[in-house]
């Protein structure tokens, strides 16, 4: 085990060719029965949001006056949509046969889920080496729950693309290094990761984990972050200021909506169950191998460690 943990280390692997590898694999697992249930759509969240608001988006302007979710994944659809169909031909298409609409939205899912495994290796390589990036991307490219979700027409995998840029930036900044193109890159992430799903906003930690040791040295780029994070915020989300009426209501309706006892949630706490997930959702063996890599790493390299702490 040790011999081929030491060639898997010194192995020279080229980097780029194997991004392009795994997108693949990604992506191939991800369109693999991408036109279930067509044309109708089964899934309660994927019919009543995002794809069918973006089509009504074309009859009455950019301000979806719905804000229970944010807009920027409908945003992205509404663009896709009217550059493929044009607004007109958009309508006409969900009229007569909504299946190409269904398929371009879930295309599009796809392919941020492929770019979020990419992400997921960039930050693998910036914590460790190469080849963990490739095994971490692949863990994510072939997990059940990312690749499940992957073929839905919904904004919990896209959201994992901007959460991801936080968190190379996050890992860029640990340590000594304080580069200004990192904090903005944490900022542009933030700021997008809150208009694509209002709960990808909490890793916002990872980098306040990264940078608050530095103390007074991480003010300057803390406000960038800032900065940067409420103007992406309000470019891919303008009508939450607006129409900050609309905003706080969808807001209030949303958090009601969190707070009530769900399906399938059974009589555990929604910590215990979103834990549990982490089993079934990753699959067990990933799982325990990162288990036993945390403990690892705790006990023998406790400074390194910290970055394992910030990418979880």
């Amino acid at each position: 085990m040790e011999r081929l943990r030491q060639r898997l280390a010194t192995a020279d692997w080229p980097w780029l060719e194997l991004l392009a590898g795994l997108f693949v694999v990604a992506l191939a697992l991800r369109v693999w029965s991408v036109g279930h249930g067509m044309p109708y759509a089964y899934n309660v969240d994927e019919d009543g949001h995002f794809a069918p608001v973006a089509v009504g988006l074309m009859n009455h302007g950019w301000n979806p006056h719905y804000f229970e979710n944010p807009p920027a994944f409908t945003y992205l659809l509404k663009l896709i949509f009217t550059a493929r169909w044009g607004q007109a031909g958009t309508v006409n298409t969900w009229i007569v046969d909504p299946t190409p609409i269904w398929l371009t939205a879930r295309w599009t899912t796809a392919v941020l889920g492929s770019l979020s495994c990419v992400l997921t290796a960039v930050a693998g390589r910036r914590l460790f080496n190469k080849q963990v990036g490739v095994i971490a991307g692949l863990v994510l490219a072939t997990a059940t729950l990312p690749v499940l979700y992957a073929h839905f027409a919904l904004n919990d995998v896209p959201a994992t693309v901007p959460v991801l840029l936080v968190l190379i930036a996050a890992i860029n900044l640990r340590g000594d290094d304080n580069r200004l193109r990192d904090y903005l890159l944490a900022g542009l992430g933030i700021g997008l990761a809150a208009s694509t799903k209002y709960t990808a906003a909490i890793v916002v930690v990872a980098l306040l984990v990264a940078v608050l040791p530095k103390g007074r040295g991480a003010i300057k780029g803390l406000c960038l972050t800032g900065g940067a994070a409420a103007l992406t915020f309000f470019v891919t989300n303008p009508f939450a200021i607006l129409d900050l009426h609309s905003f706080r209501e969808g807001l209030t309706l949303q958090s009601d909506f969190a707070a009530r006892k769900l399906v399938g949630l059974g009589d555990t706490t929604g910590i215990l169950y979103y834990g549990r997930t982490l089993t079934w959702g990753l699959s067990w063996i990933p799982f325990a191998a990162a288990v036993g890599g945390a403990v690892w790493m705790l006990t023998r390299k406790p400074e390194r460690s910290k970055a394992l702490l910030l990418s979880a």
